[in-house]
């Protein structure tokens, strides 16, 4: 068994792109991954919305 530290050096797992990196944090690939298609990191919201607005969009 591999620590998480350890996975990403892995030849096995570096070979098949399944940890990437963001902002300098490694973290597991999209999945799945089609040969023609291509699996982009969803980006973080740019701003959180208030409770205020989250709460009256439930009304």
């Amino acid at each position: 068994m591999l620590a998480f530290g350890e996975v990403t050096t892995h030849p096995h797992m570096a070979a098949r792109n399944t940890v990437v990196e963001r902002d300098g944090i490694p973290q597991a690939a999209p999945a799945p991954r089609f040969s023609r298609t291509t699996a982009d990191l969803p980006l973080p919201p740019a701003e959180p919305e208030s409770l205020e607005q989250i709460l009256a969009d439930w009304t």
